[in-house]
């Protein structure tokens, strides 16, 4: 008897195999497909990427970013994005004027934006270093989000800036007594120094237009002033003759300017005029 032979399990194995091959064929495909697709993504550039700076206790700085927009594919490509801090031990708490959203298209594709550092007067020397990420938020084209680094050195010795004035204030700029005698105008205002770069000292300079009242407080402890420690405020009493020339016909002027110095340098107000009006009786 003729034994039948089965060719039923090749067949079987055939198709599997066959069924297989085109199950790789189509992973190879998209896994290629995705290459691509990251390959020709449209890309974000800081310029640079790891951006280092120097700062003091006290100081506050600017850290400018440069970002451009490379290799997009659409005439018309365009990505809004945010930035965010992500890991680094820079405090968030010293970062002011993140830009909140940056666009960026194709018909303009570079953005210099600016933010702030401000480094505490308690802060301890050493190196503070961050990441940001640039997040799309809205897009018509495949971009990636991108990090770049900010690497901050804080000095031991604070960045000091010169004093300023603010506030400043006299009883009265214009004399009518006609006594020819000295006469005494009150002055008050505020000096405000940086913080932890206390004041030196602090002082008045009195210019009379016919010579003979110049006072100089850098010199003339009589032109010295007291200043409140808590709060800057100070009190200034400056004397003048309340006398004039009878050929003077606008008064005689004195100006009055307001100086303080610290280790950063001198810090001076603005210039007060008093002037002895033209009615007074002759010197």
């Amino acid at each position: 008897m003729k034994r039948l032979q089965n060719n039923s399990q090749p067949s079987r194995i055939l198709a599997l195999s066959g069924k297989f091959a085109l199950t790789t064929l189509c992973a190879l495909v998209l896994f290629s497909t995705s290459l691509t697709g990251v390959a020709e993504a449209a890309k974000i550039v800081f310029t640079p990427s790891n951006i280092s700076a120097t700062a003091a206790p006290g100081e506050e700085i600017n850290v400018p970013i440069n970002v451009v927009l490379k290799e997009t594919r659409r005439p018309d490509a365009f990505v809004d994005f945010t930035i965010i801090q992500t890991v680094g031990n820079l405090s968030s708490s010293w970062i002011s004027e993140l830009p909140s959203t940056i666009s960026l298209s194709t018909l303009s594709s570079v953005s210099n934006k600016t933010f702030k550092i401000n480094v505490p007067s308690s802060a301890s020397k050493g190196l503070f270093s961050t990441k940001f990420r640039a997040i799309p938020t809205s897009k018509n084209e495949f971009v990636l989000p991108v990090d770049f680094a900010v690497n901050l050195t804080v000095e031991e010795t604070p960045s000091c800036q010169p004093p300023t004035f603010t506030g400043i204030a006299a009883t009265q700029t214009t004399v009518n007594i006609k006594n020819n005698k000295p006469y005494s105008v009150e002055f008050t205002g505020i000096v405000t120094p940086q913080e932890g770069c206390p004041l030196d000292d602090a002082w008045y300079t009195l210019t009379d237009e016919y010579g003979e009242m110049d006072l100089d407080g850098k010199l003339d402890a009589d032109a010295k002033l007291e200043v409140n420690e808590e709060d800057g405020t100070f009190t200034a009493t400056v004397t003048i003759l309340a006398s004039r020339d009878g050929k003077d016909k606008d008064g005689r002027l004195y100006t009055v300017v307001f100086t303080a110095e610290n280790e950063a340098g001198k810090g001076e107000s603005g210039t007060t005029s008093l002037v002895v009006a033209h009615d007074n009786g002759k010197k």
